[in-house]
């Protein structure tokens, strides 16, 4: 009874381990790239255009490209390069949009989001959750750059490569993206300087007194040394 038991459990074990395997496996997709250029890299996000269009996925860590000879990592990869490949990833590839952008004029940037107004009048915002995800690559002059490298008021041409497509703004909506809350400003709080109380002015005797009784007093004095020196002089005689 145990072993038959034991037998059971070892088959379902071996039974689980198996489908896992073959589900790992089915999961996996091979990404072939013919003729393909490099745009991006995000860490081991590659984003490249190929005769299929402009597709980004993960790289594995140990994968190696031959490039002329040299086995290079997807770190390794730079903006322009030309690049043919097998990749057997566990992601599938994302399909991405492409934005071409002549003569366009940055109008605003906040973050990594910005617009630019093209020359037929059209402005374009790109959004920052993009980067976030690590869905946007700018290629510019050959070159990667980053959105923050935009100031408002440069003049790109430029492939922006996005996730989902760039959104088309009216005037007025460029007006509220670009309006950003008011500062606010520092209170200044001027220092009072206090001065200590001064001191109390002395006591002053009203106007109706009078120095009669110190010399009624000075009197009364005088009146008794008189009448002891009476009395000295009657013990005395």
């Amino acid at each position: 009874m145990f072993r038959s038991n034991a037998s059971k459990i070892g088959r379902v074990v071996v039974g689980t381990l198996l489908v896992g395997l073959i589900a790992g496996v089915a999961a996996a997709e091979i990404i072939e790239i013919r003729n393909g250029v490099v745009l991006g890299v995000h860490g081991n996000i590659l984003t490249v255009r190929g005769p299929e269009g402009v597709k980004q996925f993960a790289v594995p860590e140990d994968f190696r490209f031959n490039m002329d000879g040299r086995m290079l990592s997807v770190y390794d990869l730079k903006a322009g390069m030309p690049i043919a490949a097998k990749i057997t990833t566990t992601e599938t590839a994302v399909d991405m949009t492409t934005t071409e952008v002549k003569q366009a004029k940055v109008i605003h940037t906040i973050g990594t989001a910005f617009a630019v107004k093209t020359t037929d009048g059209k402005t374009m915002k790109f959004s920052s959750k993009d980067i976030e995800k690590r869905r946007i690559v700018i290629h510019k002059d050959g070159k990667q750059i980053s959105p923050y490298d935009l100031k408002k008021g440069d003049n790109i041409s430029a492939i922006v490569v996005t996730e989902l497509p760039p959104q088309i703004i009216t005037d007025t909506e460029i007006q509220a993206f670009v309006a950003m809350p008011p500062q606010p400003r520092p209170v200044m709080v001027a220092k009072v300087q206090r001065t200590p109380p001064p001191p109390p002015a002395p006591r002053q005797l009203p106007k109706t007194a009078s120095r009669l009784p110190w010399l009624g007093l000075a009197g009364l004095i005088s009146l008794a040394l008189g009448a002891g020196l009476t009395l000295r002089r009657v013990i005395a005689g």
